[in-house]
C-alpha cells in the first residue's frame, strides 16, 4: 500500500469515530427520540422511496432483512414508520414514513447542519472548500470503483447523491 493510501485508511477510521461526535444522537431531536444513525438512514431512504417492502428496504440499506425488521419495529413503535398492506398482494407489507417521521427526520437534519456549522466555524473557508471538494472527489471515485469492481456496495441514498451531483463527464 502506498503511503498516501495508508494515511487515508487511517484517516477514514478516525473520521468514522469523529463523525459520532456530530452524529444523530448528538442532536436534541435524535437524543430525545433515542435515534441511531442507522435509524435515520432508514428514514432518509424512505423519504426518497416510500412504500418499500422490508426486502427492498434492506437491499437499499445494504443490511440483512432481519436487521431491517428490528430497526423498523423500533421506528414503528416510535410512530415514525407505518406498515401498510399492499393493495395488490395482501401477503406483502410495505413500509412508509409517517408525518411524524418526516418531521423528525427534517429536525435531525437541521440540527445536524447546525452542529456541523460550529465545526466549520473552526476551519478557514479554503479548508472548508478543500474538505467538501476532497470528499466529493473521493465519493465519486468510490462510486466509479463500485460500478467496476464492487457492485452493490453503495446504498440508494449514496447513489442518489452521486447521480444528483455528478453527470457523466
Amino acid at each position: 500500500m502506498v503511503e498516501s493510501e495508508e494515511r487515508l485508511a487511517k484517516l477514514l477510521l478516525v473520521l468514522n469515530q469523529v463523525l459520532t461526535k456530530v452524529g444523530v444522537h448528538r442532536t436534541i431531536t435524535g437524543s430525545s427520540m433515542d435515534l441511531t444513525n442507522r435509524q435515520v438512514g432508514i428514514l432518509e431512504t424512505l423519504l426518497g422511496k416510500d412504500n418499500l417492502t422490508m426486502k427492498e428496504l434492506a437491499e437499499n440499506m445494504l443490511i440483512e432483512q432481519s436487521a431491517a425488521t428490528r430497526i423498523v419495529e423500533g421506528l414503528v413503535r416510535k410512530d415514525l414508520l407505518e406498515r401498510v398492506l399492499d393493495g395488490k398482494d395482501r401477503r406483502v407489507i410495505r413500509i412508509n414514513l409517517t408525518e411524524k417521521g418526516r418531521q423528525i427526520y427534517n429536525s435531525v437534519c437541521t440540527e445536524s447542519s447546525l452542529l456541523l456549522s460550529f465545526v466549520f466555524e473552526k476551519m478557514k473557508p479554503a479548508d472548508q472548500e478543500a474538505l467538501n471538494r476532497g470528499l466529493e472527489v473521493f465519493i465519486k471515485a468510490v462510486h466509479e470503483t463500485e460500478q467496476q469492481y464492487l457492485p452493490c456496495c453503495l446504498n440508494a441514498s449514496c447513489k442518489q447523491f452521486i447521480d444528483t451531483n455528478w453527470k457523466e463527464e
